[in-house]
């Protein structure tokens, strides 16, 4: 189960890194389609490790699949924070949460040709379950329907997301680990490159640089090293299991925010305020049950 183990540190390290991100967002880099770049181009930089990994030339077809692993994620990145600036976050976080797991498990089905134990299929509805209740506020904290921050936006987020996840299993299954999540990578330049192709966009970088400040921008450099380990992690665990299984864990990374978030309200109240009321207690409680369950079953297979 060192599967397991990788991918709920992975998750505990990304609970964390989205807690600074939605810090650096509203604080630092307020603009979605620039912090989206910089997470980009950031990620190239495992290309440095090309020379000490061994890494072989997979062929025309399979590259052309690693630059759509790439691809397919940043785009998600893009759609998604471009979806959450237009919308209540207690709308669109569960709505594209809730539907990944669901289409990753679809997609390892169909695709893949994954199969799935009574035990295993149960985790998996227990684990979505309990990510779609902890991610969900109380109605009244929603004042926009699901409408009006763009449907459309979203569902094509929660289906790039799902894409990324289907095709790292696919390449790693097919080229190895180490191989197809570099190669992968130039999915994420060539998207890079693309937004570099506005001259509204370079203008803005252009801005960025020239205010640039090191203190702030060393907050996020430091969290983009947790990410990225967080994100190695996260794929390594998918390229030793069951891609859905993985992705299904997703509920305890919500958990982890849950805790994090109301400890950082309680302390640092300037930095995240949540507001925690009895019913929303107990609602989450049932969540982080679902989410334990589900754990259990994985655990005891």
């Amino acid at each position: 189960m060192t599967w397991f183990a990788i991918a709920i540190v992975s998750h505990l390290v990304l609970a964390l890194v989205n807690i600074a991100d939605k810090f650096l967002l509203e604080k630092v880099i307020r603009d979605d389609r620039l912090y989206t770049f910089l997470v980009g181009s950031l990620g190239t930089l495992v290309w440095v490790l090309s020379p000490f990994v061994g890494l072989s030339w997979p062929g025309w077809q399979f590259f052309l699949i690693d630059i759509a692993t790439g691809a397919s994620f940043i785009i998600a990145l893009l759609f998604f924070f471009n979806t959450l600036k237009h919308g209540d976050t207690s709308v669109v976080v569960p709505f594209i949460g809730g539907a990944v797991p669901v289409l990753v498990a679809l997609g390892a089905y169909f695709f893949l040709g994954d199969t799935f134990t009574m035990r295993e299929l149960a985790a998996l509805f227990l684990l979505i379950v309990g990510g779609v209740i902890i991610t969900r506020m109380p109605r009244k904290e929603s004042h926009k329907g699901i409408m009006t921050f763009g449907i459309g936006r979203a569902v094509i987020a929660a289906c790039f997301f799902a894409l990324y996840f289907v095709l790292s299993k696919h390449i790693f299954t097919n080229q190895g680990f180490i191989n197809g999540f570099i190669l992968s990578q130039a999915g994420a330049l060539f998207v890079a490159l693309w937004m570099l192709t506005s001259a509204s966009f370079r203008n803005e970088l252009a801005q960025f640089i020239k205010n640039f400040r090191s203190r702030t921008m060393y907050l996020f450099f430091v969290n983009q090293f947790f990410g990225a380990v967080g994100f190695f992690g996260l794929n390594y665990a998918i390229s030793l299991a069951s891609v859905a299984l993985v992705n299904a864990l997703q509920g305890v990374q919500y958990a982890f925010l849950l805790i994090f978030g109301a400890i950082i309200s309680f302390k640092w109240p300037h930095i995240i305020k949540e507001k925690v009321t009895a019913p929303l207690i107990v609602e989450k409680s049932i969540a982080v049950f679902f989410i334990a369950f589900g754990l259990y079953l994985i655990a005891a297979s």
